[in-house]
């Protein structure tokens, strides 16, 4: 599966730079994408045209212990948009 603006992320962890989760978040961010990347679109694919082509999912991610993920997963044109990336309430 294609994520849309992987760039965001790779800014988000940038930007955490010299913290102390850097690593862990930068890490999480690195498994996720790889996953998300592993996804077999046929798969999904098939499950969105039983649903007329409109199979969308908006999930929530970990990212470590602080952090969490939300990305927004349209099956029907197998891609992700990552829509926020931060701190926990």
């Amino acid at each position: 599966m294609r994520v849309a603006n992987p760039e965001f992320l790779t800014k988000f962890v940038d930007e955490l730079e010299g913290q102390p989760e850097h690593a862990e978040i930068a890490a999480a961010v690195e498994a996720w994408l790889n996953a998300v990347r592993e996804i077999d679109v046929r798969t999904w694919g098939a499950l969105a045209e039983a649903f007329d082509d409109r199979l969308s999912a908006t999930i929530a991610f970990s990212l470590g212990r602080k952090h969490r993920l939300m990305a927004e997963f349209d099956l029907a044109d197998s891609f992700v948009l990552v829509k926020w990336v931060g701190r926990r309430a």
